[in-house]
């Protein structure tokens, strides 16, 4: 992978220190024309997003061959701009590698064009083992796990 590619806005919180830890660039998406964007752009408009919003997608022409580009952010539920920034990036002629989220509500049949199919997740939440898998379906039903607070008292067992 040579390059992250993130969403205005909170795919910019995400992907830039990932793209950071992975020691690679990282592209910005911006939506709508009154972001700005130095250079030439690529532009095009996605299909509607869980709002019913269609948005304009923008970003510099700086991917090309030979580019192999993830998409990171915090979270989608229909993919329709992750759909969208995926074939900007292909039209630049860099290899789209797939997305990676932290809460992955796609259907199954966006989950597959996006490059990630059906398959298991592995979570990690704190307090619980890493190695927990569950399905994604099992993940979105399963109740919240909650850490006591820092100011609770535990009981410490009994003195003999």
């Amino acid at each position: 992978m040579t390059h992250v590619v993130g969403i205005e806005a909170r795919g910019f919180v995400v992907g830039s220190p990932a793209a950071v830890a992975l020691r690679a660039g990282f592209v910005a998406v911006r939506k709508s024309a009154s972001g700005r964007l130095p250079g030439p752009t690529l532009a095009t408009t996605s299909t509607e997003d869980y709002r019913g919003i269609a948005h304009d997608l923008r970003m510099q022409e700086v991917l090309g061959p030979g580019a192999r580009v993830l998409r990171i952010d915090d979270w989608a539920e229909r993919g329709s701009q992750a759909e969208t920034a995926a074939a900007l990036v292909q039209r630049s002629g860099a290899e789209f590698l797939g997305v990676s989220l932290v809460v992955d509500e796609l259907p199954d049949d966006v989950r597959v064009r996006l490059g990630r199919g059906p398959q298991r997740v592995v979570r990690g939440v704190a307090g619980c083992d890493p190695a927990v898998t569950r399905s994604a379906t099992a993940w979105r039903a399963s109740p919240a796990v909650t850490r006591p607070s820092p100011t609770s008292t535990a009981s410490a067992p009994a003195a003999a």
